[in-house]
C-alpha cells in the first residue's frame, strides 16, 4: 500500500511540474543555416540652437547645408546567408561553431550593392574560423557571381565588414525553462549592432561606407562606430520572456520569446571636433578650439525571437526600437583681445525596425 501510494505521489507531481523548454542553439549535425534580415532606419532632425558669444544666431548661417530633411534619413539593409560545414565544439554548443562556411545572397544599402570588390559579391563563399577567444579569420574560398576581381584564397581586408552573425543564440539562455520565465542578457557593442543590424560586424562600417562612396570625414566617424556601440551598450540588457510554445502549420514547435530594452548612454566626441573644426585666424592654417562635445543617446524597444525548438535556431525576428540623440558642443577660441565662444544643440529622434527569417535544412 505505501509503494503504491508513493508512486502515485511521485506520478502526480510529475504530471503538476511546469513544462520546461529547452532554449539552446544546437543545430542537428550537417545543418546549413539560413537566415534573411530586413533593417529600416528613419531618423529625423529636429532642429538646432546656436549662439555666438551668448547671441542666438540662425543655425542656416553657420552649418553648411543646414536642412532639416538633409540631416535625416532613411537607410534600409538587406541582407541574405547561407551557412554551410559548421564545425561544432564538443559539449557545450552556445559559444556557436568553430568554424563555417557562408554563402552570401543580397546585401543592398537602400537598394545599392556596396563596391567592396576583391570577388565578395552575392555567390560568395567565405570561410570563418575562430581565431582566439572573440576573433575570427576570414577568407574567401570562391568568388561572388558578378566579381570583377576575384582573389580567391586570401585573406582580404573588406573582409572586415562581415561579421559572424550571432542568429540571435546569444538571446536564449542555453537551458530548459518554464513559459512565463525571464532572464536578463547583457549586450556588448558588437551584440547591440547584431540587434539593429546582424551580420554585420562594427568594424567594417568604414568599408561598407567607402563601398557606397561615402566621404572621408563620413568613414573616418563609422571607424568608431566599434567604439560608441561599446560606450551604448555598456549596463545595456535586453529583458527575454517565454511566452508560449506552439506549433505552426508545417508542425515545427516554436517558441515564442518575447523582448524588450531601454537604456541610456552618452558619447564623448570632443576629440572628432578637435580634429575637424578649425577657426579662421587669418594665417591661412586656421586655429584649433578647445571643444567640449558630447552627445546623450537613450533607446526603448520591444519585440519577439521565435525559436525553432527542433532545429536549435532562430525562425523569426522582429524588433522596434525608438531612440532620441541630443548633441552639445561647445567651442572655444582664445584670439589676441577676446576669447571667441561657440555653444550649439543639435536634436535627433528616429525608429528602427529589424525582421529577420531563419531555417535550418
Amino acid at each position: 500500500m505505501t509503494t503504491h501510494t508513493s508512486l502515485s505521489l511521485l506520478v502526480l507531481t510529475l504530471l503538476a511540474a511546469p513544462a520546461q523548454t529547452p532554449l539552446e542553439w544546437s543545430p542537428p549535425p550537417g545543418a546549413e543555416l539560413a537566415a534573411d534580415h530586413r533593417v529600416q532606419w528613419k531618423l529625423e532632425f529636429e532642429g538646432a540652437a546656436i549662439q555666438i558669444m551668448g547671441e542666438d544666431q540662425d543655425p542656416a548661417d553657420f552649418i553648411e547645408g543646414y536642412d532639416e530633411d538633409a540631416f535625416s534619413r532613411d537607410i534600409e539593409l538587406a541582407f541574405a546567408a547561407r551557412d554551410s560545414e559548421l564545425r561544432l565544439p564538443l559539449g557545450d554548443t552556445a559559444d556557436g561553431p568553430l568554424s563555417f562556411v557562408r554563402e552570401y545572397g543580397e546585401f543592398t544599402v537602400d537598394g545599392e550593392t556596396p563596391d567592396m570588390a576583391e570577388g565578395l559579391t552575392e555567390g560568395a563563399r567565405v570561410l570563418f574560423r575562430r581565431d582566439g577567444d572573440d576573433g575570427w579569420e576570414r577568407r574567401l574560398l570562391a568568388a561572388g557571381d558578378d566579381a570583377t576581381d576575384s582573389k580567391a584564397g586570401e585573406p582580404l581586408e573588406s573582409l572586415s565588414a562581415l561579421a559572424e552573425d550571432l542568429g540571435f543564440r546569444h538571446l536564449v539562455p542555453g537551458e530548459a525553462v518554464e513559459a512565463g520565465a525571464t532572464w536578463r542578457v547583457y549586450l556588448s557593442g558588437q551584440d547591440l549592432f547584431d540587434l539593429v543590424a546582424g551580420g554585420l560586424d562594427a568594424a567594417g562600417a568604414p568599408t561598407i561606407a567607402a563601398g557606397l562612396g561615402a566621404e572621408d570625414d563620413e568613414r573616418e566617424l563609422l571607424g568608431r562606430l566599434g567604439e560608441f556601440l561599446d560606450v551604448l551598450a555598456e549596463g545595456a540588457t535586453v529583458d527575454c520572456t517565454l511566452v508560449s510554445v506552439e506549433a505552426d502549420d508545417d508542425g515545427r514547435e516554436l517558441a515564442r520569446i518575447g523582448l524588450a530594452l531601454e537604456h541610456e548612454g552618452t558619447l564623448e566626441l570632443s576629440q572628432y571636433f578637435t580634429d575637424t573644426v578649425k577657426f579662421d585666424d587669418g594665417s591661412g592654417e586656421g586655429r584649433t578650439p578647445e571643444v567640449e562635445a558630447e552627445m546623450a543617446v537613450s533607446y526603448s524597444g520591444t519585440g519577439e525571437l521565435t525559436w525553432d525548438l527542433a532545429a536549435g535556431c532562430f525562425a523569426a525576428f522582429e524588433l522596434t526600437v525608438e531612440f532620441e540623440a541630443e548633441l552639445d558642443v561647445d567651442l572655444a577660441a582664445d584670439f589676441d583681445a577676446f576669447t571667441f565662444e561657440i555653444h550649439a544643440d543639435l536634436d535627433w529622434t528616429g525608429e528602427l525596425t529589424h525582421t529577420a527569417e531563419g531555417s535550418a535544412q
